[in-house]
């Protein structure tokens, strides 16, 4: 065999057998157990695909808020970034590509708010839209939850900083701070030193927003992978195993049968050729 045909067989041995190296950006909080829920959840899905697919690093990117990262996802500048987020029309017609599977199964379509101990009474009398008109919401800048909310005419502050949120919340300086059900009890835990903060135990606000797994559309073969990876795993039960190790918890707290139900209206338009609607969790 002659020099040449051998280093071009070495070049196609490396090629094939290249290790997929990626960055997830799990909360704005590394500290969050729901990041290890999702750094868990990814890694389990590259270890389903690692025979077919190859070998793989898993990083944990740097610190940055969400915005900033989506900034990254839209130009490509940090290379096999992964993210969690909501899909929106304009969003899917980007730059962007996605693993068509719901993260947490759909339980963070349903909200719980943290409020001050003060306005527990206020939320307790709470029945429909128009009585959470007259709170004003804490969010994140570039969450697609403000877009929910402003569609249903709710009053929104948006703040640059995730971990101030917590602190307007129990100073007064906004009404609620909504969060997943999938996040709520996990946060509240660490924040337990914070005086007045409390999470109100009469509501819950639903919209059909699922979290999945984005990149920049440059990173569509890894996306493949990763959304073929959860879907085997879905299907062996190991995703299921994960999940309820997670979440089960959260959902006996919630007392979900003693909490009146308001649902935002989607303002997005239905977006064809998906299937994650069959993999979300029942929770009605």
């Amino acid at each position: 065999m002659s020099y040449i045909k051998i280093i071009f067989l070495l070049m196609f041995i490396f090629s094939s057998h290249a290790r997929d190296v990626l960055y997830i950006k799990t909360t704005e909080n590394p500290k969050d157990e729901k990041s290890s829920y999702d750094f868990k959840l990814l890694k389990l899905a590259l270890e389903k695909t690692k025979d077919e697919d190859g070998e793989y690093t898993l990083k944990i990117a740097p610190d940055m808020n969400f915005a900033r990262a989506m900034r990254f996802i839209h130009n490509n500048q940090f290379k096999k970034l992964i993210i969690k987020r909501g899909l929106s029309n304009n969003l899917i017609n980007k730059q962007i590509t996605f693993a068509d599977f719901p993260i947490n199964l759909g339980i963070a379509n349903y909200r719980i708010c943290f409020i001050n101990k003060d306005m527990k009474i206020d939320f307790s009398k709470t029945n429909n839209i128009s009585d959470l008109k007259s709170f004003v919401f804490g969010h994140g800048i570039g969450w697609l939850d403000t877009i929910f909310f402003k569609n249903s005419a709710l009053t929104v502050q948006e703040i640059s900083t995730y971990e101030a949120l917590f602190n307007m919340v129990a100073n007064g300086r906004i009404d609620a701070y909504c969060r997943g059900l999938d996040e709520i009890f996990n946060e509240f835990d660490m924040r337990s030193h914070i005086n007045d903060l409390v999470y109100d135990e009469s509501i819950l606000i639903h919209y059909s927003q699922p979290r999945f797994f984005i990149a920049n559309i440059a990173n569509k073969k890894l996306i493949s992978r990763i959304e073929k990876g959860l879907k085997i795993a879905w299907e062996d039960g190991s995703l299921m195993t994960l999940w309820v190790k997670k979440h089960h918890a959260s959902i006996e707290r919630a007392n979900l049968n003693k909490r009146k139900v308001i649902s935002l209206a989607n303002p997005f338009h239905n977006i064809h050729g998906l299937n994650y609607k069959k993999y979300l969790y029942p929770l009605n």
